[in-house]
C-alpha cells in the first residue's frame, strides 16, 4: 500500500522536519530507501539525499534550510528613490 505523495513544500516546517526524522529512524532500522519513501510519501531519491546528509552531518544535515532570496539580495530598485521613479513611469 502506497501513501499518497504530496508537495512537501506546502507542509509546515515542523511537518517537514518530522518526515525527515521518521525517514532516518526507519533507515536506521534497516529499511530500504524505496520502502521508507513509500511510508513517508516522498521520492526514494529524496530519502537517499537526506540519508547522505544525515550520515555526513548528523541531525544538522537534515534540518530545514531557509528558502528564498535573502532580504535585499539582487533587488532591482535602489533605495535612493528608485521605487518612486518606477511608480511614476507606470
Amino acid at each position: 500500500m502506497e501513501i499518497e505523495k504530496i508537495d512537501a513544500r506546502k507542509l509546515s516546517t515542523d511537518a517537514q522536519k518530522e518526515k525527515r526524522i521518521l525517514a532516518m529512524r526507519l533507515r536506521d532500522k534497516g529499511m530500504k530507501n524505496s520502502e521508507v519513501a513509500q511510508i513517508v510519501g516522498v521520492n526514494p531519491g529524496t530519502v537517499s539525499i537526506w540519508r547522505s546528509r544525515y550520515l555526513k552531518d548528523g541531525k544538522r544535515g537534515i534540518e530545514i534550510g531557509q528558502r528564498g532570496r535573502k532580504i535585499g539580495d539582487k533587488k532591482r530598485l535602489t533605495s535612493d528613490g528608485g521605487v518612486m521613479r518606477q511608480l511614476v513611469k507606470i
